[in-house]
């Protein structure tokens, strides 16, 4: 599993509830977002009907298939192509991906930390609270 984090996709409420904490837009600044491991995409759709025009949503996946289901459904799904432009696919392991200090608001991580050495789940952890905004929220989803 180095390019698969689960074997089933996420269901429609879990996802809900990972994009429950950013704020409805307008009256609030614009927001970067970074979902890591976006698979096919049911996280990113949350992400997706919450962001508004202003806000950036990184999703970062590896897996060159979901690369291509994801980039697909940026066109034929109603919520996805609707933000599409505010969407950018980071074609590349979370590990390569440069993640400039204080750059995101919120980051939604679907890692499978179970498969890493502790290591490298702390360097990634680190890494991850370096990129938030102080009183950015991080979200942490384990699959086993």
């Amino acid at each position: 599993m180095r390019t698969t984090g689960a074997v089933a996709p996420s269901g429609s409420w879990l996802a809900r509830r990972l994009a429950a904490p950013l704020p409805a837009p307008g009256g609030r600044s614009p927001l970067r977002v970074l979902e890591v491991c976006a698979g096919a995409g049911t996280v990113t759709r949350a992400l997706a009907e919450r962001i508004g025009p202003g806000d950036r949503l990184d999703a970062a996946e590896i897996n060159p298939r979901f690369v291509r289901l994801l980039s697909e459904a940026l066109r034929t799904d109603r919520a996805l192509a609707a933000a599409s432009e505010r969407i950018r696919i980071v074609p590349e392991s979370i590990c390569r991906t440069p993640l400039p200090e204080n750059s995101y608001d919120m980051i939604v991580s679907y890692l499978p930390f179970m498969n890493f050495a502790p290591d490298m789940v702390r360097s990634l952890l680190e890494r991850y609270m370096a990129a938030l905004v102080p009183g950015g929220h991080l979200k942490l989803r384990e699959t086993t």
